[in-house]
C-alpha cells in the first residue's frame, strides 16, 4: 500500500464516520461501525482524530457533531483538491517522459 493509499483510507475513513455521525446524531460506535463497514476500533480511531479536530464531541447518548464539523469537511475538500491538482501535475510529467515530449 503507498502513502496515497493510506492518506486516502484515512480520508475516506473520516467522511464516512462523520457522515454517519450527522446522519443519526447521538450515535454509538457500533453502529456507526456497523453503518459504515469499518471494524469498532478503527472507528475508535477515526472518532478520536475527529474529537481533537472539533468535528465531533461524545454525550453520554453517542457521538454528535462537534461546532467544527463544518471547517473541518472545507479543509479536508481542499487538502484532496490540492493532491488532486498535484497528482495531475506529476501525471503529465511521468507521461511527457515515456512519450520523449521533454526531449533530453
Amino acid at each position: 500500500m503507498t502513502c496515497i493509499d493510506e492518506y486516502l483510507d484515512c480520508a475516506e475513513a473520516r467522511a464516512m464516520v462523520l457522515s454517519a455521525v450527522r446522519r443519526s446524531q447521538p450515535i454509538g460506535i457500533r453502529k456507526i461501525s456497523k453503518e459504515c463497514g469499518i471494524p469498532v476500533h478503527r472507528v475508535r480511531y477515526v472518532l478520536k482524530a475527529l474529537t481533537d479536530a472539533g468535528a465531533v464531541r461524545a454525550t453520554a447518548g453517542g457521538e454528535v457533531l462537534g461546532c467544527s464539523w463544518e471547517a473541518y469537511l472545507a479543509d479536508m475538500a481542499n487538502e484532496i483538491s490540492d493532491c488532486v491538482r498535484r497528482l495531475d501535475a506529476v501525471s503529465v510529467i511521468i507521461m511527457d517522459e515515456i512519450t520523449g515530449a521533454t526531449g533530453p
